[in-house]
Formats: structure tokens, C-alpha cells, sequence
């Protein structure tokens, strides 16, 4: 009777383990915080076990705010492209896309996502 006590005590704490995920936390850095700390559950959140957790996460917080490129074709807006956190970033990711793609037909801008 006791060892089956036990082994449910353990399964109730395993189960407990499992209810932390990275879509609790506000920033990579309040998880990697807590990760580090090794409060409950931290475990699972390091899926592939290299020190990093929630690597899906954005390294910045979910407030930041984010620039995108702008497409425009014959000058009216087109599409959207990648999502950056900075404006440097994103005139770099123009850069890039000007040397992939070579139509005189396509202009780029970076806007802030708050702007769309």
C-alpha cells in the first residue's frame, strides 16, 4: 500500500512539473531567469537540454516594438515582409532583399508594426 502511495505522490509531482511553459513568461530573460533559478518545473523547459530555454522565444520582450519591410510594387503597398526588432536591423534585411531580388518594379521601407 505504501509503495502505491508513493508512486502516486510521484506522478501527482511529475504532472505538477509540467505546467510551466515558455508562453507564461513575458520575455526570453524572465524565462531563462527562472530556468536558471531551477523553481518548479523548470526542467521541460529546456527541450533539447543545452542551457537555452523556450529558443522559439523572441529574445526580447513581447512589448518591444517591431519593424517589417514595407513592398511596394509601382509604388502602391504590396506585401509584407520579415518582422525586425530594430530599424538597423530591418534597413539591413532591405539591403539583402535588394541583392536577391533585381526588380526596378519593387520598393522597400520599414514601418513599425504599430504604423500598419
Amino acid at each position: 500500500m505504501k509503495k502505491v502511495l508513493f508512486v502516486l505522490f510521484l506522478s501527482f509531482l511529475t504532472t505538477e512539473a509540467k505546467n510551466v511553459t515558455c508562453e507564461q513568461f513575458n520575455s526570453w530573460k524572465e524565462a531563462q531567469a527562472y530556468f536558471d533559478a531551477k523553481k518548479p518545473g523548470y526542467k521541460g523547459m529546456d527541450r533539447d537540454h543545452d542551457g537555452e530555454v523556450c529558443e522559439g522565444m523572441s529574445h526580447k520582450d513581447k512589448n518591444q516594438v517591431e519593424h517589417i519591410i514595407q513592398i511596394y510594387k509601382d509604388r502602391k503597398k504590396d506585401s509584407l515582409g520579415s518582422t525586425y526588432a530594430s530599424i538597423e536591423q530591418c534597413e539591413e534585411g532591405i539591403k539583402k532583399l535588394k541583392n536577391t531580388i533585381k526588380n526596378k518594379h519593387l520598393t522597400y521601407k520599414c514601418i513599425k508594426l504599430t504604423d500598419i
